[in-house]
């Protein structure tokens, strides 16, 4: 993981990094509400923030579909 990494919240590339997609798709999903995240920041230089039980859900969400 890239260095100041929080061991509570990820960044949409490190969640990108591991489900193997781009850091768009997971903005993507968290933009729609797929993914559960929160946005860090205001305007338009916001930046989304997941942590690793909203990660949990998606992926057993997604596995049971």
């Amino acid at each position: 993981m890239e260095e100041g990494f929080n061991p509570k919240t990820m960044t949409a590339s490190e969640v990108a990094e591991l489900l193997r997609v781009d850091p768009q798709t997971v903005r993507k999903y968290a933009q729609s509400g797929r993914l559960k995240g929160f946005k860090t920041g205001e305007g338009d230089r916001h930046h989304w923030r997941f942590t690793k039980d909203q990660l949990v859900e998606f992926m057993v969400s997604s596995a049971t579909k």
